[in-house]
């Protein structure tokens, strides 16, 4: 594993072995994050980026957030935080403005390109008025119109593509400790979660109704599950109130199933890329995805924890 840091003057430094490390990564937030730590023989200057790569594939690439460098009896250490290139979507607030029926490709030209987005997965418009209120960040309003307007969740990709389209991903992983040609994992835990997960949700459609519209969904209402959400949809747009309904179901559906590996860190796993995983105790589910990956360096062990939930 090899570490590239730039400084101000575009000048290179490498170095490898840290002394420990955690690289997060989850699907629906833009940025990774990225904590290391190594021990030097000397007081390096302040960097501006940093790249990791890892049996030749860049696995990280962003800005430095913060570098500390500390001196004790047992050495100098350098503490790195960093998060991807896609945090400035996070740290830079949109304009406020009321677009009449935009597209995908305006909202990715006006608050996502001029921050090196490269290019976007997926279309849509929306059918009326998009408004973008003071204290959003750019990220927000990606996130609020895609979510609203196509109706899957936004994802920066590694290579910084915005992908508002369908989750196609080329990689697919088989986990399992007893089936040949597998992936081998240190442990797992598959957790169910009925609390959250919204059976009912009652709307109010305008000022002078009541909340006497329903929606069901059908999956937590087979399970027996009993829980009621209110929804004032009064003065929302038209084009918008089905999809804040169904924002709510997919929300609970996506929380109330996940899968928790911990792997040796051998492969570079993404988060939107495929798994089946296989136990003769815990059960056999396909059709997963990564949600989340937490790659962790120390002394003792180098692993990756990856959370799998339905794609």
């Amino acid at each position: 594993m090899i570490f590239k840091f730039k400084d101000k003057n575009s000048k290179i430094y490498f170095l490898s072995k840290p002394f420990k490390m955690t690289l997060l990564s989850d699907f629906d937030t833009p940025a990774d994050s990225l904590y290391v730590v190594f021990v030097c023989d000397e007081n390096l200057p302040e960097f501006c980026e940093v790249e990791i790569e890892n049996e030749n594939e860049t696995i990280f690439n962003g800005i430095i957030d913060e570098q500390i460098c500390h001196c004790s009896k047992e050495g100098i250490f350098l503490e790195i935080s960093a998060r991807s290139f896609a945090a400035v979507l996070l740290d830079n607030e949109a304009i406020p403005a009321t677009y009449f029926m935009p597209s995908l490709q305006e909202i990715f030209e006006i608050h996502a390109k001029d921050y090196g987005i490269k290019d976007y997965i997926g279309q849509g418009r929306c059918n009326g008025n998009f408004t973008i209120s003071k204290g959003t960040s750019e990220w927000e309003v990606i996130e609020n119109f895609v979510k609203s307007v196509i109706g899957v969740t936004p994802h920066i990709t590694s290579d910084l593509i915005l992908n508002a389209g369908d989750i196609s991903y080329s990689n697919c992983y088989k986990i399992s400790n007893t089936l040949p040609d597998c992936e081998s994992f240190i442990s797992a835990k598959v957790k169910n979660k009925r609390y959250g997960t919204v059976s009912t949700v009652l709307t109010k459609l305008s000022n002078t109704d009541s909340y006497n519209s329903v929606s069901e969904n059908e999956v937590a209402v087979k399970k027996g599950i009993k829980s009621r959400r209110l929804l004032n949809l009064a003065n929302v747009p038209e084009w918008e109130k089905e999809f804040k309904i169904n924002r709510i179901f997919e929300k609970s559906k996506l929380e109330s199933f996940v899968i928790t590996v911990k792997l040796p860190f051998q492969k570079n796993y993404r988060v939107g890329d495929k798994v089946e995983f296989y136990d003769d105790l815990l059960g056999n589910y396909e059709d997963l995805m990564i949600w989340s990956t937490k790659y962790t360096i120390t002394d003792k062990e180098k692993t990756v924890i990856l959370e799998l939930r339905r794609s």
